[in-house]
């Protein structure tokens, strides 16, 4: 009798599964792969992880989650279907839950697709850059605060800047905690004298959102430095110096003055070193032209680069003698005595001096002349050889390495 039963079963499943593959053989099958793919709806996005249950609201046989893509497979049998089950889709704090009805979905398909599913999101954080305040050489500080932290907690948030515009979290960043309320963030190790563009930024699990993007300029961290007083001007040589006062917080390497024809002097044209560190310096300057209008300024150097005291003017000297008058000591009718005085040798060693004379106004050393020595002080000249009562034009001379200098005309008249 066992053994008739075992024979009657087993006829049962060989007469079962040739019906299935009969059934299959003509496209009807006894369980059906329902799919279809998961995006939000705000981006078009794929949502993946996200929970898809079959469940009648009680039970869930069948369950599985989406993959990075959004896609989802399941395997249904008829008569799941028939039961009137249906798709949950549970969202967790990112996204609304739907469910989607099984309607439409004939017995015996292999498979069948739902198409897609559109799951409102959460959004992402609100955020806004408040002030910006303690700028310095190579910092600033920046209060910002983040009011809303969409459907997801605020995992991250700081400030983004850049030399750009439009900084993002992929430039520099800072991370200045985690969730809602105000914060600060303390950028560090900023280049002199430089422009930055910042964006507070707040992150969920949903994006990134950034503020308004603001900016804001470093301090150049240069040295504040004085000119001086410009003294002892000569033909070809000044004193001049300044004051190095203040470095900034950045030690000062290099200091002097600076000088040009120009009106904007800078150490691209010609300057003198006077060394380094904070502190007062006298610059004597040499290799001027003579009679010729310079601008000067001090100078100091730190890291930042080089800044620039007051800009003074002054003239050289012409270099020339100054030349008294002459003095007309004894008059004949061929013969006069001069005195001569020569009071600056414009600081050069004079050469010639002496006495110019003609019957014309304005001799020169081209006219007659008398050569009476060198160097400064007083000189003594005797005109000879003179026509009688016939009126003369004098003026008394000087020359050094500049040039020639005359005294104002005299003129006197034979006897």
């Amino acid at each position: 009798m066992k053994k008739t039963c075992i024979l009657f079963n087993l006829l049962c499943l060989i007469f079962f599964s040739s019906c299935i593959k009969d059934l299959e053989d003509e496209n009807i099958y006894s369980k059906t792969i329902i799919s279809g793919v998961v995006l939000q709806e705000e981006n078009n996005n794929p949502v993946k992880n996200i929970n898809v249950k079959l469940t009648d609201g009680e039970n869930i046989p069948q369950a599985v989650v989406t993959n990075n893509n959004g896609e989802f497979y399941l395997k249904i049998t008829n008569e799941q279907i028939s039961k009137d089950y249906y798709l949950d889709f549970s969202a967790d704090s990112l996204f609304d839950g739907k469910q989607v009805k099984l309607s439409g979905i004939k017995y015996g398909r292999k498979e069948f697709s739902i198409g897609t599913v559109y799951l409102k999101g959460g959004n992402i954080p609100t955020v806004y850059l408040q002030t910006i305040h303690d700028i310095s050489v190579t910092s600033a500080r920046i209060t910002s605060k983040v009011t809303a932290g969409g459907k997801s907690s605020v995992v991250a948030r700081g400030i983004c800047y850049s030399t750009s515009q439009y900084p993002t979290i992929s430039d520099n960043h800072s991370t200045d905690g985690s969730g809602l309320g105000e914060f600060v963030s303390n950028l560090q190790n900023l280049s002199a004298n430089t422009t930055y563009y910042v964006r507070a930024y707040a992150q969920n699990y949903i994006g990134t959102a950034y503020s308004e993007q603001f900016s804001f300029t470093t301090l150049d961290g240069l040295p504040m430095v004085f000119t001086n007083e410009i003294t002892n001007i000569a033909a070809t040589s000044v004193t001049c110096g300044g004051n190095a006062t203040y470095d900034n917080g950045f030690p000062i390497t290099e200091k002097g003055v600076c000088w040009s024809m120009s009106n904007h002097p800078t150490v691209i044209n010609d300057y003198t070193t006077n060394g380094a560190y904070l502190g007062s310096f006298v610059s004597n300057i040499t290799g001027l032209q003579p009679n010729t209008s310079y601008y000067i300024c001090a100078w100091a150097k730190n890291r930042n680069g080089i800044a620039y005291g007051e800009i003074k003017t002054f003239t050289t000297l012409s270099g020339l003698p100054v030349i008294e008058s002459p003095n007309i000591v004894n008059i004949y009718s061929s013969t006069a005595t001069i005195n001569g005085e020569i009071s600056s040798d414009g600081g050069f060693l004079i050469t010639q001096r002496g006495i110019c004379y003609s019957t014309s106004s304005n001799p020169t050393t081209s006219s007659l002349h008398t050569t009476d020595g060198t160097g400064m002080g007083s000189f003594v000249s005797y005109l000879t050889n003179l026509q009688p009562n016939t009126t003369y034009y004098i003026k008394a001379y000087a020359t050094n390495s500049i040039g020639t200098s005359y005294s104002t005309e005299i003129s006197f008249k034979t006897e």
